[in-house]
């Protein structure tokens, strides 16, 4: 009685290798780049988030009647200036309520350099101190293209100011 073989051939696993490397040369690339895209994506639910979190805080303080320093909102209590979350973790990182351990959040001063009107005050010209905080993704290839900033609101009827850049995600 004759055995039968059981196993690939050579020409069968050169084949097998073949494909694939094909596969892998086609499918890699499309996956290498999701990283910087989810991160991009990530960012931008972080800045509606804080839009978000100052709308809620500025109806908050409206309902209080225009007077309020703190507001309760989601069982958090928010530091407000002119309103809006002051850029602090008392301000609008409780209002956001954002996960710490999934982003690098810090918080630092800026000095802003205003040009100065011929009809401005003497007191307002110069640059002003502006408190910053900034929430960057975790793993960007550029962490400081990789970001959102918010600015608290500066002066009464004014808004803050929160940007994105996803450039060096």
């Amino acid at each position: 009685m004759k055995q039968a073989k059981s196993g690939f051939t050579l020409v069968e696993l050169a084949m097998l290798i073949v494909i694939v490397g094909i596969l892998s040369a086609i499918v890699f690339p499309r996956f290498a780049g999701l990283n910087g895209e989810a991160r991009s994506i990530l960012l931008s639910g972080v800045e509606s988030a804080l839009k978000s979190a100052a709308a809620m805080s500025y109806a908050a303080y409206l309902k209080e009647g225009k007077q309020a320093e703190h507001v309760m909102l989601q069982k958090a209590q928010v530091r407000l200036e002119f309103g809006y979350p002051a850029a602090s973790d008392a301000g609008i990182l409780a209002a956001a309520k954002l996960p710490a351990a999934d982003f690098n959040i810090s918080s630092e001063t800026v000095l802003l350099t205003e040009q100065s009107d011929a009809d401005a005050a003497p007191a307002e010209a110069g640059p002003v101190s502006v408190q910053v905080v900034t929430i960057r993704a975790l793993n960007a290839v550029d962490p400081s293209a990789c970001h959102v900033t918010y600015q608290a609101a500066m002066e009464p009827n004014s808004r803050p100011l929160i940007s994105r850049s996803t450039n060096g995600c």
